[in-house]
């Protein structure tokens, strides 16, 4: 039984682990252009570094593992593969949504124009 519990809570973590990573990369990849700022540092906006930041980095893995944990509780009385594999995929799933909605958030509070092909 003490097998199946630490072989969870290794699932479990390295859900949290691929989160926080999926979060700082969508924060990094996003805030760029909010950091940089446009032609002399129009449209720069370093809230992004105390508002965004924390919410992505420790909000979207927060998300993932509360998706893993729910739908590992749910599929608790499965077989192994079931029980193993579904709660991952969903996890997987949801970062994948919070990922796209979190570079979504962050194009939409963006003052900074995208760059112009070409210019």
């Amino acid at each position: 039984m003490r097998d199946r519990s630490s072989a969870s809570d290794t699932v479990g973590c390295l859900v949290m682990l691929a989160g926080a990573a999926a979060g700082l990369f969508a924060w990094a990849h996003g805030a760029r252009p909010m950091l940089h700022g446009g032609f002399e540092g129009e449209g720069q906006d370093l809230s992004v570094l105390w508002v965004e930041l924390p919410i992505m980095v420790f909000g979207v893995p927060a998300a993932a593992g509360a998706v893993w944990a729910l739908t590992a509780t749910v599929l608790r009385d499965r077989t192994r593969p079931t029980r193993t594999l579904l709660p991952v995929v969903a996890a997987l799933l949801a970062l994948g949504g919070l990922v796209w909605v979190c570079l979504a958030w962050l194009e939409y509070v963006s003052d900074v124009p995208p760059p112009t092909p070409g210019a």
